[in-house]
């Protein structure tokens, strides 16, 4: 009696470690189903059924699982222009790490932009220029502030709505959205 326990133990232990194929358990859970429905059957269409999963098995096991897509983010782009360099300030578009890295990466740099004013103030020997460049959505009116010194000559003439060229050195910046630009802060600004 004894020794038929430990046959049977050691039967029941090789047909499950046989049985286990290392699959994704959903895979088991189906052909543990087809068995016991054989068993209940008629064997030749169980057999049919078996064999037809294990073919679909074989066919995803062939082909790599499509891993589920993230939402697709931009890649960076070295690109100076502006609407370029405002989407790589989007939070809603890269991590902050990796904008701070690309900001680290371009903060010094002279660019040259243009834009619509949206507001002058003018001081002794120094200008601030609120400007919003049309290429990308700004959420206060203006998306460039410009902070420059000198050039009397050329800002007093300047109007509020006037189209502009203007370089500067990337100072400082403030995270866009989607629905928001970033606010980008230009100083040694000079305007063309």
């Amino acid at each position: 009696m004894k020794m038929i326990r430990i046959a049977l133990f050691m039967f029941t232990i090789f047909s499950f470690l046989y049985g286990c194929t290392g699959r994704d358990t959903s895979e088991e859970k189906i052909r543990i189903t087809i068995e016991q429905q054989s068993d209940r059957s008629a064997p030749e269409p169980a057999k049919k059924q078996e064999q037809t999963v294990q073919k679909d098995q074989k066919e995803t096991e062939s082909k790599p699982a499509a891993p589920a897509k993230p939402e697709p983010q931009k890649a960076l782009s070295g690109k100076l222009n502006f609407k370029a360099f405002a989407d790589n300030l989007n939070v809603d578009q890269h991590s902050k790490n990796e904008i701070d890295q690309f900001w680290l990466s371009v903060r010094g740099k002279t660019v040259i932009w243009g834009g619509n004013i949206n507001q002058i103030k003018i001081g002794r020997n120094e200008f601030r220029i609120l400007v919003d460049n049309w290429t990308v959505k700004s959420k206060e009116g203006f998306n460039i502030v410009l902070l420059g010194l000198g050039q009397t000559e050329k800002i007093n003439p300047l109007y509020t709505g006037q189209t502009i060229i203007f370089s500067g050195v990337l100072t400082k910046f403030d995270y866009g959205r989607n629905n928001a630009s970033a606010v980008i802060v230009l100083r040694n600004a000079k305007i063309f």
